[in-house]
């Protein structure tokens, strides 16, 4: 019987082995196409990343502006006018909230997740994780 142990080694070998032959392959391609090739992935890569963190910047200053414009003062208002009964106030809030978690959730998601920085700072390592993360899905 094999053990846990065993079956995990022999799987990280043969992703190891995978990924020389990715490596093996990328190699041949620079080498017969040249660096020029090369760069310009890279930069495609970059160009990628920056664009995942752009929209998450965006998703985070619509979020904002949603929080600012729309749901505090509409919860202000209904805060103020409490005694008066007023069901539009907390219906308006309740409203212009959904907009700010959402924006707010999506853009932080974009702009904290590290691959995006991996990707805009060291493109390689962005390649070789996704190129790793599609033998594993596999």
């Amino acid at each position: 019987m094999s053990t846990l142990e065993d079956k995990a080694v022999s799987m990280l070998d043969g992703i190891g082995q995978m990924a020389a032959e990715v490596v093996d392959r990328f190699t041949q391609l620079a080498q017969q196409y040249g660096q020029a090739v090369v760069d310009m992935g890279l930069a495609v890569v970059r160009v990628e990343a920056a664009s995942h963190l752009l929209v998450g910047l965006l998703f985070t200053v619509l979020g904002v502006v949603c929080l600012v414009k729309g749901t505090v003062p509409a919860w202000k208002a209904f805060r103020n006018n409490l005694e008066a009964d007023h069901p539009g106030w907390f219906f308006l809030g309740c409203v212009c909230s959904v907009p700010t978690v959402v924006f707010g959730v999506l853009g932080f998601n974009r702009l904290f997740e590290l691959w995006n920085w991996v990707g805009l700072v060291y493109p390689e390592l962005w390649i070789a994780h996704r190129i790793l993360e599609g033998l594993m899905s596999k």
